[in-house]
């Protein structure tokens, strides 16, 4: 936490040493300045922080787990001394309004705060703690606003900006005549600037007006937060002519009966729907529109024919009815989750879920709210406000799927729950089993992909259904009823999925290496290398051995026999090369050896020289005078290259299969 950290920096003071005391204490001053103001700008970073998102004015839960025996409390980053909400072992208070804990979660352990209708302005840190001692950081964030917004020719653009911060205004234009796209203008306080093109017609009151759009105005028009470079709202605005019937230049019109048959098809099928009992009025109303268009339109259309009208029939009957569009919340297992809801009720507010909706979850009416099955609940706070929703606390994958609120009978809300899929690693020996665990109860699937690139194909290997196991002949005599591999190998080594049938989702995967095989170079990262290359690698390395043993130790080779060369006279084979004073001219390598002058009366040796004769380019000198040969250089060289060969080869077989086990995963 920051704050801990900015007192241990200002309290902590160490005594530094003589030679350095003047020097410290003449830049004191400036070196704490400076790490007062890397710490102050510096967002802290936890093992335990993490992110939420929520959408704009709906119930955000910002997770906390941990046991607590005293006061525990949430405050904003930048106010510490400001709670918002706090909880002790008697009772849970909201101090801040829009701000909550509960109780019977805090006794739990689980700390979570609880923001009603979170908006831009409650975005940033948040900060629990225990008797003053952290326990979380947890950042919220507002996903940003998207509006649709279609207009006519001269009328103006209204743009709001939700916070009081710092904003900009980007322009991307979705036509080839439009302006070109950019930042437009800036907004600080009352303070508005815009480029040369806006300037006359952007103007600045409770929102941000551009004034006479035209068609070529049309473009996403995006308001970004200056400071933390966010997204807040985006406007993606068309500017269209008048156009008094659609289909005018096609000179066809659909039927009257076409119409009132594809209505009553569509309320048919939807009625089959419990979530969508109340849009048949929507229907109705849209069927007499579709007549009143018919009418309007009759006089400038023709008749539509009958293949573009049995065409519309097959549509509306054959097209399935699905779920209505809303994004999954996705949320970790065993972490609390927030399902939203909004509107207003005066009567009973209840969750269901989809697919049993006689069993209530939760329920609020005027006077309080009940929490029907444990793990559901609402907050009385926020029914009285039209905020209905749901609270699940420690969701696991038996509560994923669809729930459903109602408001006396009548649907308000459909939400969906997703588990994020587990991913635990699994680091076992040779000949170990491997469990796999299930952590559903529905119809699942195995699917194994490999990382060693050496293996068998990748595909399903096995499917649960309740207690009943069907795998294919390579696992049939390797898998138990309670997924458990007998007898890994190696060459299993891979990604172990588990996924739900029904819905299409990963459960959990297992990352597995099996380690402990010689031919695995690295065990821990699954990188298999081949026998072979261990071998010709040690034979390489004992080449090497043994050839520079036999370089160092071999004595110094002379050429010719040690033997009388010169007296007073000297053989034909040195004559020419003998001066008088015993200067041997023109020295070859091949001359390399002794030379020992020695009184020929006594046998008594004056002296003795140890000549070595080196070629231009020397490969190796033993120090003994012994030149090593070139060919002994080369055999040298060889074996270097190949080894470094082998070395390369090596690594690139680890970095492939690094590479396909991250593809995998």
């Amino acid at each position: 936490m920051l704050r801990n950290t900015t007192e241990v920096i200002c309290t902590e003071k160490t005594t530094p040493l003589p030679a350095a005391q003047s020097v410290m204490q003449s830049c004191g001053s400036a070196l704490c300045i400076l790490i007062f103001l890397v710490s102050t700008v510096t967002t802290a970073s936890k093992s335990n922080s993490r992110s939420v998102r929520a959408k704009f004015n709906e119930t955000a839960t910002l997770p906390c787990s941990g046991r607590c025996s005293s006061l525990a409390r949430w405050t904003e980053f930048s106010k510490p001394t400001d709670p918002l909400a706090e909880c002790d072992q008697t009772s849970c208070r909201s101090v801040k309004d829009g701000y909550q804990m509960i109780h019977d979660q805090y006794l739990k352990g689980n700390l979570s705060l609880i923001i009603t209708e979170a908006d831009f302005s409650k975005r940033g840190w948040y900060t629990c703690d225990c008797d003053e001692k952290d326990v979380c950081d947890v950042r919220l964030q507002i996903e940003p606003l998207n509006t649709r917004v279609q207009i006519k020719p001269g009328e103006p653009l209204l743009m709001k900006l939700h916070i009081s911060d710092p904003v900009k205004v980007l322009y991307n234009s979705t036509g080839t005549a439009g302006p070109s796209s950019g930042q437009i203008c800036t907004v600080d306080g009352g303070s508005l600037q815009c480029n040369a093109e806006y300037k006359q017609r952007m103007a600045l009151f409770s929102a941000l007006e551009l004034r006479g759009v035209k068609p070529s105005d049309s473009g996403d028009y995006i308001i970004m937060d200056n400071r933390n470079e966010e997204v807040i709202h985006t406007y993606i605005v068309t500017v269209y002519d008048d156009q008094p019937c659609p289909f005018r230049d096609q000179g066809a019109v659909v039927p009257a009966w076409v119409f009132a048959l594809t209505m009553v098809t569509l309320v048919v099928k939807n009625a089959a729907r419990r979530a969508f009992l109340q849009k048949s009025i929507q229907f109705g109303l849209l069927f007499s529109w579709s007549v009143l268009m018919v009418c309007v339109c009759r006089s400038v259309m023709r008749s539509c024919s009958s293949s573009l009208s049995i065409l519309i029939l097959l549509f509306s009957t054959f097209t399935p009815v699905s779920h209505p569009d809303v994004s999954p919340l996705k949320v970790n297992l065993l972490d609390a989750a927030t399902l939203s809801c909004s509107g207003r009720c005066p009567g009973l507010v209840r969750w269901t879920v989809f697919h049993k909706p006689r069993d209530t979850l939760a329920e609020c009416d005027q006077t309080s709210c009940r929490s029907v099955k444990e793990g559901y609940q609402m907050i009385h706070d926020q029914y009285l406000k039209g905020n209905f929703s749901l609270i699940i606390t420690d969701a696991d994958f038996s509560k994923r799927g669809w729930y459903t609120c109602d408001c006396d009978g009548k649907d308000l809300c459909d939400a969906r729950l997703q588990i994020q899929p587990l991913n635990t690693p699994v680091q076992i020996k040779p000949t170990e089993s491997l469990i796999l665990k299930l952590d559903t109860s529905d119809p699942v699937e195995v699917i194994y992909n490999s990382t060693v690139a050496a293996n068998r194909s990748s595909g399903q290997i096995c499917t649960v259904d309740g207690q009943s196991l069907q795998c294919t002949s390579e696992y049939s005599q390797r898998v138990s009823a309670a997924l458990e591999l007998r007898g890994m190998k190696p060459s299993d080594s891979g990604v172990y999925s588990i996924k739900d049938k029904r819905n299409d989702e990963i459960i959990h995967a297992y990352t597995v290496t099996v380690q402990g095989d010689p031919s695995d170079l690295d065990g821990c990262k699954g990188a298999a290398v081949p026998v072979w290359i261990f071998v010709l690698v040690v034979i390489l390395l004992v080449s090497v051995i043994v050839v520079l043993a036999v370089v160092i130790r071999q004595s110094p080779s002379v050429n010719r026999t040690e033997e009388e060369l010169c007296s007073l006279h000297c053989k034909p084979e040195y004559k020419g090369r003998v001066s008088a004073a015993l200067q041997l001219s023109g020295m070859k390598p091949s001359d390399s050896g002794v030379y020992t002058t020695m009184a020929t009366r006594n046998e008594e040796v004056f002296r003795s020289y140890s000549v070595t004769v080196q070629d231009d380019l020397p490969c190796l000198d033993t120090g003994e005078g012994a030149a090593v040969p070139a060919w002994i250089c080369v055999l040298i060289a060889v074996l270097v290259a190949v080894i470094v060969i082998l070395a390369v080869k090596i690594v690139q077989l680890k970095r492939e299969n690094q590479k396909l086990r991250n593809r995998h995963s």
